[in-house]
């Protein structure tokens, strides 16, 4: 049988209640003591609202970063004149050029143990299937290992890249199996498009993670020694007297002024073709301007010559564009945009004159 519970009854206190000998001074004392602890904690939450804002500011751009002087200016150069291409290497680094073809190299480092024959980094024209051959570039390095490597099932990562030179290529990786049945990750394989009819690439793989710093630098330095591919010596020259800078630009180009008052360009650059027969035609242009400091978006880093360069795609435009700011103080950038530019829905034409926009860019300099 359970047991139950008799409710107890409290016992009815005797005691009188003590009454306060000042209700007023203390309801007063309570009333401040309330106001302090809110304004203490509406002071707390604005200081955690302005790191919250700060931190939100500081995370939205890549801060810049001193870039030191290009350490492969004093490189070793192997040049394929077959096919017109050249690439640096480190000095104390050898190439085995590939006999039976003389399509490209292996480069190695004997000192940190590489083995000729399975080289860490490799260089190589390659020829498109046939049936792929009409691909845009642009859309080929997309499913290029796919179509050329065995065992290659789909692409991982794709970045766009500019050398040194001006020359616009594609880092990729991609997911594959090995013959185990092994699935893995790539390491990085960088197409480069030589704009033959038939759609042949020169492509950079790297075989060892170990030598990925050394990979990256070699990229930079890779070029077409065919002129017809970067000769930009009959190009126009812009010298812009009040800030101290000048570039090249195509002969065919033509110079227009800032079309208002209130125009913050300095000039715009017209390209000579358009695409489509709408009411507003295709037509790429670059423009220019002072700025005095970075906007606080995502920038990609690099150097042009001496100079530091932060690229960009992620400022508002009403239909895209490419900006690179150049700096050769830190503290003052001058500003060169192309438009269109849509790195996800490319425009018509829109490799060749991007790679046109970054040979500009090559030979921009300051004056003074």
């Amino acid at each position: 049988m359970d047991e139950q519970n008799t409710p107890i009854n409290p016992i009815p206190s005797t005691e009188t209640p003590k009454t306060p000998s000042n209700p007023p001074l203390i309801a007063l004392i309570i009333l401040v003591v309330i106001l302090l602890g809110a304004t203490g904690l509406l002071a707390y939450q604005n200081m955690q609202l302005q790191k919250q804002i700060t931190k939100s500011q500081v995370n939205t751009y890549n801060s810049p970063v001193p870039s030191g002087t290009d350490e492969t200016a004093n490189w070793k150069t192997y040049t394929n004149t077959k096919h017109g291409y050249s690439i640096k290497y480190p000095n104390d680094w050898s190439f085995r050029e590939f006999s039976s073809t003389k399509d490209g190299a292996g480069f190695y480092n004997t000192a940190s143990g590489d083995v000729i024959g399975n080289e860490p980094i490799t260089i190589n024209f390659n020829q498109r299937p046939s049936n792929d051959q009409s691909v845009p570039f642009s859309d080929y390095v997309k499913i290029a290992a796919i179509k050329e490597i065995q065992g290659f099932e789909s692409l991982v990562l794709i970045n766009l890249v500019t050398t040194n030179s001006g020359i616009v290529g594609y880092k990729t990786t991609w997911n594959y199996k090995t013959l185990a049945g092994e699935a893995k990750i790539s390491l990085p394989i960088t197409y480069f498009d030589t704009k033959l009819p038939t759609g042949e690439t020169v492509q950079i793989n790297l075989g060892d993670k170990n030598d990925e710093q050394i990979y990256n630098k070699i990229l930079s330095t890779f070029k077409f020694t065919d002129q017809s591919q970067t000769d930009t010596s009959n190009w126009k020259t812009y010298t812009n007297q009040n800030y101290k800078f000048s570039f090249n630009y195509p002969a065919l180009w033509t110079e227009q002024g800032p079309i208002t008052s209130s125009d913050t360009a300095l000039v715009y650059l017209h390209s000579n073709e358009t695409f489509g027969n709408g009411p507003e035609p295709l037509r790429y242009f670059v423009w220019v301007a002072k700025e005095n400091s970075l906007p606080n978006v995502t920038f990609s880093q690099g150097v042009i010559g001496s100079y530091k360069v932060y690229k960009t795609d992620k400022l508002p435009s009403r239909v895209g564009e490419l900006s690179a700011f150049i700096t050769d103080d830190g503290k003052t950038y001058v500003r060169l945009s192309l438009d269109p530019y849509d790195a996800n829905q490319p425009f018509t034409s829109q490799d060749k004159y991007l790679s046109i926009f970054n040979q500009i860019l090559s030979t921009f300099k300051f004056t003074q």
